[in-house]
């Protein structure tokens, strides 16, 4: 007759090995879920520093010779949607049709139209040679907010492109009659977008603080009409040519606009620090053709109308963006960066405003200073050949 062997019992030297990968895989937890995993891996397995081509002057890539100073492939510009980058997309040219920048100026401009700031500052970071930008049209706010992101871009200013005059406004539901009513309400803004500035701006008159609303975040501009249709937010601020149509049908209020404040919100052209370097008569010839436009707007703004209504049917009145936010003049860039004549607000005191409210509320780095943040040159080569 068989017997069954009996199960072995578990010893002492068992239980405390069980207990001993017990304690181990709960301490590890609790490192993880603290985050003293990662500094303890870092300290055992230190990685070395990474390397950024910011860490380099942007004028290692300066051409030996006048002749190389031209680039080969496309120019890619980048921006968002606004009044003075309307006439930019249509000077670049239609699809299979050569522009204003190839005809007259022999440079190949291609525009690269980015929902909002942050993924046009993530595309200036990128550069042209790696799917991103070469240079891009941002308002101050976004350049300054998002100079961190930047840093591997070596930005530098190169012209004033124009000011908010009416373009960007703040709308809220009926019955808001004043900014101070937005207390703990939802506001819908593109963050670090022109926008987003004019909502601090109203904050500022009204005394409130920005903790006592709430920001609701929209993915571009153009949706600050489609949250207030959905509920999402009590107020909005975005295009004026996209709101204009909601308060008109749903009795909205207009709670401020940039018509008041014409000096509040710039927009800028700027480039990559290794872009200007390497190809200066390119950025030359594109700032060229900037200067064109503005001059000769009157023969062009038909054309540019067309084709800027055709791309953004969405927009009310597409051609008011020329008039709420027209290209700067020759006149005003040389007395917006200090250089001849006078102008209400400069550049050094909008940098320096936006860069020390961006460290007030955002706890943001050290921004380079200002006469790093710029590279005038070419426009100044422009004044010469006048």
């Amino acid at each position: 007759m068989s017997t069954e062997p009996s199960p072995k019992k578990l010893n002492f030297g068992h239980w405390f090995a069980l207990g001993f990968l017990f304690a181990l895989a709960l301490g590890v937890a609790l490192l993880s879920h603290f985050g003293f995993a990662e500094q303890l891996r870092e300290h055992i397995w230190k990685q070395g520093p990474v390397v950024e081509a910011a860490d380099f002057p942007a004028g290692v890539t300066s051409p030996a010779y006048e002749r190389s100073s031209l680039v080969l492939r496309p120019t890619y510009i980048g921006t968002t949607l606004r009044g003075s980058t309307a006439p930019l997309l249509w000077a670049a040219g239609e699809e299979g049709e050569e522009g204003l920048w190839s005809q007259s100026f022999a440079v190949d401009v291609r525009i690269r139209v980015f929902q909002n700031s942050v993924e046009l500052n993530e595309a200036l970071a990128k550069g042209g040679d790696n799917g991103g930008v070469d240079m891009a049209v941002l308002s101050m706010p976004a350049l300054l907010l998002g100079a961190p992101d930047l840093k591997p871009a070596s930005p530098r200013v190169l012209m004033l492109m124009g000011w908010s005059r009416g373009q960007d406004v703040l709308v809220a539901t009926q019955g808001l009659h004043h900014p101070a009513q937005l207390r703990n309400k939802r506001v819908a803004v593109e963050m670090w977008g022109p926008g987003h500035h004019l909502l601090l701006w109203t904050l500022s008159r009204v005394g409130l603080r920005l903790n006592e609303v709430e920001l609701v975040f929209l993915d571009s501009a153009l949706d600050a009409a489609a949250s207030l249709e959905n509920g999402s937010a009590d107020a909005a601020a975005g295009l004026y040519g996209e709101l204009l149509a909601w308060v008109l049908q749903n009795k909205g209020e207009f709670l401020e606009s940039t018509a008041d404040v014409p000096h509040l919100v710039a927009s800028v052209l700027v480039a990559r620090g290794s872009f200007v370097a390497r190809y200066p008569e390119a950025v030359v010839r594109v700032l060229r053709g900037v200067f064109e436009l503005e001059h000769n707007m009157g023969r062009y703004r038909k054309r540019i109308h067309k084709s800027f209504s055709q791309k953004y049917p969405q927009l009310l009145k597409p051609e008011q963006l020329l008039h709420e936010e027209p290209l700067a003049s020759m006149e005003e860039n040389l007395a917006f960066f200090g250089l001849q004549g006078h102008a209400a607000v400069g550049y050094a005191e909008l940098y320096q405003s936006t860069v020390a409210l961006a460290s007030k509320l955002y706890e943001r780095p050290p921004a380079p200073k200002v006469e790093e943040s710029l590279e005038l040159t070419p426009l100044k080569r422009l004044v010469k050949l006048q």
